[in-house]
């Protein structure tokens, strides 16, 4: 009997970190999850003047692989066996910013590092967190993100925040996560970008 009740108390962490198959012998598939920016776009009716470089954005130590990650318990991280991402986090939340900034039209040009526009500003960010809270079920996704401004005309720092995000799961698994990882997003872009809005907006272009 405690060995049953034992295995019951240890079934749903194992099913959320896809270390058991309850189909047979055979291992599950590996899924890839694609993250993305479902939000609905109006785009801005005057761009602000400026050319924004985009930076890749970069990603705490644990972050840096396609992994999906979740945690059973505070303070700690693990990957979920059978999910991953067709990209790591941070590289596509790059494109994902890119996009969103393209289709809202907020400055006259956006673009990554390393073309041929010369620009007015630059948008570094650092991916902090972004996981699965798994404590109790269906638990929900955290992002947080740090993201810096700087004005290269004389290397000037425009603005500075920490942007934190949450979104509930609709069910207690992988796939559940990826959903509010896409919804998490998109309430993180919206927010991203209207601070950027709002620092074009109090600092007129020269």
């Amino acid at each position: 009997m405690k060995a049953w009740l034992r295995l019951a108390r240890l079934l749903p962490g194992l099913l959320l970190g896809g270390c058991v198959n309850l189909g047979g012998a055979e291992q599950p598939p590996v899924v890839h999850y694609v993250l993305d920016d479902a939000a609905h776009i109006v785009p801005a009716a005057a761009p602000d003047p400026r050319t924004l470089l985009v930076m890749p954005v970069q990603a705490a130590g644990f972050y840096q692989n396609d992994a999906l990650v979740f945690s059973r318990t505070p303070g700690t991280r693990a990957y979920y066996q059978y999910a991953r991402w067709t990209e790591p986090p941070a590289q596509r939340l790059t494109r994902l910013i890119l996009l969103r900034l393209e289709r809202e039209k907020l400055f006259a040009h956006a673009a990554g590092l390393g073309g041929n526009l010369r620009g007015n500003w630059v948008l570094d960010a650092h991916l902090l967190d972004f996981y699965h809270a798994a404590e109790k079920p269906p638990g929900e996704v955290r992002i947080v993100l740090q993201a810096r401004v700087v004005e290269l005309a004389g290397n000037r720092a425009v603005g500075e925040k920490i942007f934190r995000v949450s979104a509930p799961c609709p069910s207690y698994d992988a796939a559940g996560a990826h959903a509010a990882f896409d919804a998490a997003t998109a309430q993180l872009l919206d927010q991203l970008t209207q601070w950027l809005a709002q620092l074009a907006a109090g600092a007129p272009a020269r």
